[in-house]
């Protein structure tokens, strides 16, 4: 969901520097950021709310549309 540790954007920051600045614990600031995703409902990697237009782009459920009868089609 985040892509401030994701190497190809802008910008980048490492998950152990942002640790280090405000003198946390990974592991305890992994946790906490779990606990954030699941309170406001962020446990949809697609999920377009929190997408950034590339991801959006490039979500492999575009390929596939839903027929009136309700069969799941690759387009």
């Amino acid at each position: 969901m985040i892509f401030l540790f994701d190497k190809s954007f802008e910008p980048y920051q490492s998950a152990d520097d942002i640790c280090q600045y405000f003198g946390t614990n990974k592991s305890t600031t992994s946790q906490k950021a779990k606990l954030i995703r699941d309170l406001v409902g962020m446990d949809d990697y697609w999920d377009p709310e929190y997408s950034t237009p590339h991801m959006l782009n490039n979500n492999p459920m575009n390929r596939f549309r839903m027929t009136k009868n309700g069969f799941i089609i690759q387009v």
